[in-house]
């Protein structure tokens, strides 16, 4: 597999819209989460929730650090076939946050990624299933 490359310059962190339409609770099936060491605390700096339901997928993208001041929280949807919709999910929502990210987003690389912008030397990325 290609290693993706994204760009966090621009990035702007900020809650613009409500979750309520990306959070189904009821097609709950993984999230993801970038925990890293922080003033000698462990902390949560970034989650990605993943819920799907016949016809869309969806997810929800959290960014909470402490180290650069920005907090925020998007979504993303992505419906129909033919490809990965949760990667396509995960796309529109780092999009909203204005990252530059591929068309087929890699949420672990995004995350390692978003690790090193925020200058975290120790991290680690833990995905959780239903």
């Amino acid at each position: 597999m290609t290693k993706s490359n994204y760009d966090f310059s621009k990035m702007v962190v900020q809650s613009t819209e409500s979750l309520k339409g990306f959070r189904k609770e009821n097609g709950y099936y993984k999230s993801l989460s970038l925990v890293g060491l922080h003033d000698n605390q462990i902390k949560s700096f970034a989650e990605i929730r993943h819920y799907a339901t016949k016809a869309n997928n969806y997810v929800c993208f959290w960014i909470h650090s402490p180290i650069l001041g920005l907090y925020g929280q998007v979504g993303g949807k992505a419906g129909g076939y033919g490809y990965d919709r949760s990667e396509a999910a995960i796309s529109e929502a780092a999009r909203k946050f204005n990252i530059d990210v591929p068309s087929w987003c890699d949420q672990q690389q995004l995350l390692e990624g978003l690790a090193k912008y925020l200058g975290l030397e120790i991290y680690s990325i833990i995905e959780t299933n239903a």
